[in-house]
């Protein structure tokens, strides 16, 4: 299973994934270069930011990646 079939399956099944989710559970660094192929491939996945606490307390944004549309049950 390639990496953007492992995203994508994950996708499915979690709506959202972040990069440090990538990065934990399939040691992939780059995320934002599977969602792009996935868009390119006509899926639905919007970007949102979020802010999140670092452990030092200060405030840094990250983007979630969350799949809008099941075109796969069209």
């Amino acid at each position: 299973m390639s990496g953007k079939e492992k995203i994508l399956d994950y996708l499915k099944k979690n709506k959202s994934i972040t990069q440090l989710q990538a990065l934990n559970l399939f040691w992939d660094w780059r995320l934002s270069d599977k969602i792009y192929q996935l868009k390119k491939d006509g899926y639905d996945i919007i970007s949102e930011r979020m802010k999140v606490k670092r452990e030092d307390g200060k405030d840094v944004y990250v983007t979630k990646y969350v799949l809008e549309e099941e075109i796969w049950n069209a």
